[in-house]
């Protein structure tokens, strides 16, 4: 973020500073993902994030000048308009797409503030050129990474779920908090491995004996899945239909044949999240809802009580 920030202050451009910070932004969603995919999911956040900005320069260069010219403060409702509609489609697809933190924050967040800069009097393209420009130099540094280690973040899960697996098959009474953090570590180390192409979600494999012949994808699909099995059997529930105790804990007791070595299910397609959330008792469809409600409430009131800020609604 320093580097492409520092370049433009040394050359003059201290107001576009913020904006090349903004796009910097997408570093944080490739964080932790696999090579194979991090460049295309920040190659999408940096373009959701440029034309988020550059969409709400444009807002603010019709509003600015027109309350500028004497027009009424009831102008800036169009900017708690705009900030509502990208809140409302951005909590959407994070609840349909079960995204992880930190989800759609900044590309709200950045959207939103982009709707002050056309009081500096900068074109709305402009603004969006220069948040394309951190987000391409965040791109180039999130992927400078895998000249030295091109499958390391898989291989660092799967390190780090045999580790928490270990732990927890140690403590003999795992509290309900760690068994929920264990088995999404789990689900995590999983998406990871097909995300990078080393597995396929319900695909057989038999046991392996590590050997030199052994690739490095049937390596660490055998690992994840010893570790799985292994989380497995500590559970007191396996195998145990009358056990009470479980059957109050969950409303899905944990009916699984340990003598089958198959990989889980992959997580669906995107189209299909989305399709499933296309209706109106859906989590999705319910929190965009309420923060659409919210959002308007309180850019009106804002703007009502003489706050030149509606976006921070």
């Amino acid at each position: 973020m320093a580097i492409p920030a520092g370049i433009a202050l040394l050359l003059g451009y201290e107001q576009q500073m913020l904006l090349i910070t903004g796009g910097f932004f997408i570093i944080i969603y490739g964080e932790g993902h696999r090579f194979r995919s991090r460049l295309k999911i920040m190659v999408t956040a940096g373009l959701l994030l440029s034309l988020g900005q550059m969409a709400g320069a444009f807002v603010g260069s019709v509003v600015w000048p027109a309350i500028d010219a004497g027009g009424s403060d009831w102008w800036m409702l169009l900017i708690a308009l705009y900030a509502t509609a990208v809140s409302a489609v951005v909590v959407f697809m994070q609840n349909a797409l079960r995204l992880p933190p930190p989800g759609g924050f900044f590309i709200i967040m950045v959207s939103g503030g982009a709707t002050m800069v056309a009081k500096q009097g900068m074109n709305p393209v402009e603004v969006g050129g220069w948040a394309l420009l951190g987000a391409a130099t965040a791109t180039v540094i999130g992927m400078l990474p895998a000249l030295w280690g091109l499958h390391r973040p898989e291989t660092t899960a799967v390190e780090r779920l045999e580790k928490a697996v270990a732990s927890y098959t140690a403590d003999p009474a795992p509290t309900v908090a760690r068994t929920h953090q264990v088995e999404t570590l789990l689900v995590t180390t999983w998406y990871i491995l097909f995300d990078a192409g080393h597995a396929r979600g319900g695909e057989s494999t038999s046991r392996v004996v590590p050997s030199e012949s052994t690739t490095l994808s049937e390596e660490l699909v055998q690992r994840t899945l010893t570790a799985h099995v292994r989380l497995a059997r500590s559970n007191p529930s396996v195998g145990r239909r009358d056990d009470s105790a479980a059957e109050e804990l969950t409303d899905t007791p944990n009916y699984i044949d340990l003598s089958r070595h198959t990989v889980p299910l992959a997580r669906p397609s995107i189209r299909y999240r989305v399709y499933r959330s296309l209706h109106w008792y859906s989590q999705a469809t319910m929190a965009s809802i309420k923060v659409t409600v919210a959002c308007l409430g309180a850019g009106v009131l804002g703007i009502a009580c003489g706050f030149d800020r509606p976006d921070w609604a």
